[in-house]
Formats: C-alpha cells, structure tokens, sequence
C-alpha cells in the first residue's frame, strides 16, 4: 500500500483553488475533500464506491462555481490517486487504526532535512556518511540529556 501525504496533497489543491481565483471557496471545498468540525469528508469514505458517489455528487457543486470545470478536471485527475493511497478504507489497510489517522511525511522530511544539513547538502561516501550520522546521533543524545536534565531541575 503507498499513501499519500494529507498535507502535501491539501497544499497542491489550495495552490490550485488560489491559481483559478477560488479562493473564497477554499474552507468549504477543503472540507468537502479533507473534512472538518461540521463535515465528513471524501478522503473519509469507506469503500471506492462511497468515496465515488460523495464525489459526483460535489463535482455537480463545484462546476456551477467561477472556474469549477477547472478544478473538477483538476480533482477528477486525481481521483484514482485518492481512492487508491487516501481513503479511510486504505489507510486503515495501512495500518494506521480505527478510525484510520491521516498519514503525514512530516517527520521524515524533518530526519532528511537534518541528515542533508550535516552532510553540507553535499553527497557523501560511505565512510564520511557514517561519521556524519554518529556525530548526529551524539548530538541528538546529548540535546535530550540536557532537556532531561533541565526538566528534572526545574520539577525540584
């Protein structure tokens, strides 16, 4: 199963709303597609045939909007993308519990980040790769020593 980043994804639609003049329908459209307080959204639907009929039946909402055919080709491009890497059904396959938690890169992103930091943004051998990452990892040890250190002074 390959999942798709909820963030990345909302970002790529809003970008999308905002470069067809959207934006004043962004809340609503986002959470029609992602959910929110007062709506289930798509990316929720159980099954391929349930995420199916929500969205035909928004697409008819959205292509009465300024530039919605636009959008509704934009989405309907993407709608195999969402029922095969998005939806509850899928993430819950995924492993990611009942109900399914939305999947995030967040973290890994941050791990690269730091890794592409130490090594200079630079490729590295093998030898130097591996040095990087233990000074990393001394790092990361110490930072944690001191925040538990900090903690248990301040509790006293």
């Amino acid at each position: 199963i390959s999942l798709r980043c909820f963030r990345h994804f909302q970002q790529n639609v809003e970008r999308t709303m905002k470069n067809l003049g959207m934006q004043e329908y962004e809340n609503v459209i986002t959470g029609h597609i992602f959910g929110n307080e007062e709506t289930r959204g798509l990316l929720e639907a159980g099954s391929e045939e349930e995420f199916d009929q929500a969205f035909q039946d928004h697409i008819k909402i959205w292509k009465e909007l300024p530039n919605g055919e636009k959008f509704c080709k934009y989405l309907s491009d993407r709608a195999v993308m969402m029922k095969e890497s998005m939806t509850a059904d899928v993430r819950a396959k995924a492993g990611l519990g009942l109900p399914p938690k939305r999947f995030y890169t967040n973290d890994s992103e941050t791990n690269n980040e730091r890794i592409k930091h130490k090594m200079d943004h630079r490729e590295a051998g093998l030898c130097s790769f591996v040095a990087g990452m233990k000074q990393l990892a001394y790092s990361q040890e110490t930072e944690f020593a001191k925040a538990s250190y900090l903690q248990l002074f301040l509790s006293q």
